[in-house]
């Protein structure tokens, strides 16, 4: 899917730039004597790890010709295409 082509087609959503967190129980629960970090994606603008594959998929697809997307999904996958401006 990448690189994408054309930098004017870039769809996105203000995905990005979610907070790292260090984690100070679980690298001890864990075993682990290193420092860990964890990437809050609930911070994306519809709550979900999913917005960055979705503005992705949405780049590439409008970069290719299409007009229209249907999505098929029971899961929270088909929960950030409705948000994506399409134009």
């Amino acid at each position: 899917m990448l690189p994408v082509s054309d930098l004017r087609s870039i769809v996105t959503l203000g995905e990005g730039g979610t907070p790292l967190n260090e984690s100070q129980r679980l690298p001890r629960t864990l075993g682990f004597s290193g420092r860990l970090f964890l990437k809050d994606e609930t911070q994306n603008c519809t709550g979900t790890n999913k917005d960055r594959p979705a503005t992705l998929e949405v780049t590439k697809t409008l970069e290719s010709g299409v007009e229209a997307i249907d999505v098929a999904s029971d899961g929270n996958a088909g929960w950030q295409l409705p948000h994506i401006p399409l134009d």
